[in-house]
């Protein structure tokens, strides 16, 4: 009986690992609008507006403190951290391309340190965090916004 309980433990982990969708994005380019907002363009496999009951909210979040590893298991995002940060709009509806069959995006970053005045010499590193109700965070692959795109 206890060998059964433990098979049955061991396939409700596994399932519930593999039913995690894995969010990949891909870098399509950054510009700079008339307002000197940054725009981060990105194509993601996943539809942000449409999220479970589990998930809130979405956004983009690119480290600039380089003392820190974004791809760390245990990072969280710290918005007292140097960093660009932008919401993914849980309203708008992603644009389908059927050619390369993902969602594109487009979203403005925003400095969160404000007070931050050094040039920028290396490239940004971002990714996109979907925090859960249960706590903890869906994260996507990294991506990296070319040097020089800030000045």
């Amino acid at each position: 009986m206890k060998s059964f309980l433990y098979i049955c433990l061991l396939s409700l982990i596994g399932c519930s690992s593999f039913s995690e969708t894995s969010i990949k994005i891909k870098y399509v380019k950054t510009e700079i609008d008339s307002n000197h907002d940054l725009i981060l363009r990105f194509d993601a496999n996943k539809d942000f507006s449409q999220r479970t009951g589990n998930q809130l909210g979405s956004y983009v979040y690119c480290l600039l403190d380089k003392s820190q590893n974004l791809n760390a298991d245990s990072f969280v995002p710290n918005f007292e951290m140097d960093a660009l940060s932008g919401t993914i709009p849980r309203n708008d509806a992603a644009l389908f391309n059927k050619e390369k069959k993902l969602y594109e995006y487009q979203v403005i970053l925003m400095r969160t340190m404000q007070s931050t005045s050094k040039v920028l010499e290396d490239n940004i590193s971002c990714k996109v965090f979907t925090s859960k109700i249960s706590g903890g965070f869906e994260k996507s692959n990294t991506i990296t916004i070319p040097i020089g795109i800030l000045k």
